[in-house]
């Protein structure tokens, strides 16, 4: 018995024995394995370093040349300033996302270079002199992107990162020249505000010039920046667009033109639900002054006023002013008398019913986006563009769908970046012409301007719309 007992004990420690070298021979060649795996992780990084350091290099080399001064440029039939405005929108744009954290897929944002860099970038360096040719393809290729195919370099990743940095540089290196948020009126030829025989026979003509006479819009790309994101049907409630609308809107606007300036102070003088009556104060009866004194000399109103005059509708352009205080400002019943009013409605905007109705103004869009009381939840498909060859959003009417302070409106149609003299001016002109729906078209948009009285004598709705067909 106790030789068995110690044969048993000698199989066991021989059993133990084996199992402690084979997890030693197994940790052995794990170790082999990490050590080899690590050295070839090595020299693939070293091997990515080496290659992004020589294209690098040749990037370098090939821009050691800088390209010609703006100064120079600007002498030059090239549009550089075309140029420097698409770059700097871009920028706007990428900084956004990138300080709100917003980082897209690799595969997002390779379709955005090819939509925004490719077409538009280089769209607007078609007729560049070759240094500043070079000077883009180069410096795009420092983040791996290769302008000329508009496709992505294979030999460096593409990151929202390295496209800042890129854009940064190229701002640099082609800056805007200094634009004023309005060109003083004294610095302007005076705008003939006569209307043509044509114009009088044909209300959509008398818009379209109307148009034509708006000095006071804003620039896309320079004065603001829209970034419309994705789009979506009107009964999809969710949201598709996690950036502002806005990216940017020169705030000098408000300071430096009386007309944005007065049309701004108004947009706290309402209630937002229907049912409450509206109290104008002193002070806001002087707001209100001042805005129409403002518009009055402004060439939209003079126009309209002259237009009316040859239609008998106004005596003069005093006669007309007292009208459009009587139709926008004077205060009518929707659920309780003096609780709304045409211009609440159309610009401010109103809750009635639980619903978002009116608010049609895009600097009351951008004012309560600006204050995190709107939230933009994409716009509308299917989108047209005034000009399908322009990736960029240069628009100057949108059709988006918001959610203003929890209650969302499905679908909205609002002018863009158009001064408040001209859309006082066009709906006024249909309006007191008796006309709902006006056909127009906008560079090459169509457009439908409807308008709705309300009461006697008041403006009930007014707002821009597309066509169905």
């Amino acid at each position: 018995a106790q030789e068995e007992a110690e044969r048993q004990r000698k199989a066991r420690e021989q059993e133990e024995a084996e199992k402690q070298r084979k997890a030693a021979a197994a940790a052995a060649a794990a170790e082999e394995a990490r050590k080899q795996k690590a050295a070839a992780d090595e020299a693939e990084k070293k091997r990515q370093a080496a290659a992004a350091e020589e294209a690098k290099r040749k990037a370098e080399e090939k821009a050691a040349s800088a390209p010609s001064s703006m100064a120079d440029l600007l002498r030059t039939d090239f549009d550089v300033e075309l140029l420097a405005q698409r770059l700097f929108a871009l920028k706007l744009r990428v900084d956004a996302n990138v300080s709100n954290g917003s980082i897209p897929p690799h595969a997002v944002l390779v379709d955005y270079m090819e939509d925004n860099v490719g077409a538009g970038v280089r769209a607007a360096a078609a007729q560049a002199p070759q240094d500043v040719k070079d000077a883009l393809r180069n410096t795009f290729a420092e983040m791996g992107w290769d302008l000329d195919a508009n496709s992505v370099n294979s030999d460096v990743l593409v990151t929202v990162q390295n496209l800042q940095k890129v854009l940064t540089k190229l701002c640099g290196m082609f800056p805007r020249t200094s634009v004023p948020a309005t060109a003083p009126a004294a610095k302007r030829p005076e705008p003939n505000t006569t209307p043509t025989e044509e114009e009088l026979s044909s209300l959509t003509k008398a818009c379209e010039r109307l148009w034509a006479l708006d000095v006071g819009r804003l620039q896309q790309g320079v004065q603001y920046v829209l970034d419309l994101q994705g789009g979506k049907k009107p009964y999809y409630a969710g949201d598709v667009a996690p950036n502002k609308l806005f990216t940017h809107v020169d705030e000098r606007i408000f300071t430096e033109n009386k007309t944005f300036g007065t049309f701004r102070s108004l947009m706290d003088n309402y209630s937002r639900v229907t049912g409450t009556k509206e109290v104008v104060t002193r002070a806001e009866k002087a707001e209100q002054d001042a805005f129409l004194k403002a518009i009055a000399d402004t060439p939209v109103i003079k126009y309209v006023s002259a237009y009316l005059q040859r239609k008998n509708k106004v005596r003069n352009t005093a006669d007309l002013m007292d009208k459009l205080e009587d139709m926008w400002f004077k205060l009518y019943r929707r659920d309780v008398y003096g609780d709304s009013s045409g211009f609440e409605h159309v610009f401010v905007g109103e809750v009635d019913e639980g619903e978002v109705k009116g608010m049609h103004n895009w600097i009351q869009l951008y004012t309560e986006e600006a204050a995190r009381r709107l939230n933009y939840l994409g716009f509308i498909k299917p989108r047209r563009r005034f000009n399908p060859n322009d990736p960029f959003e240069n628009d100057h009417l949108v059709t988006l769908q918001f959610s203003w302070e929890g209650v969302t409106k499905p679908v909205s149609t609002s002018f863009v970046g158009v001064s408040p003299e001209f859309e006082m001016a066009l709906y006024s002109l249909c309006f007191l012409m008796g006309q709902e729906k006006t056909p127009m078209t906008i560079g090459e948009e169509r457009v439908v301007v409807t308008v709705h009285e309300l009461g006697r004598g008041m403006i009930g709705t007014a707002y821009p719309d597309l066509p169905d067909n």
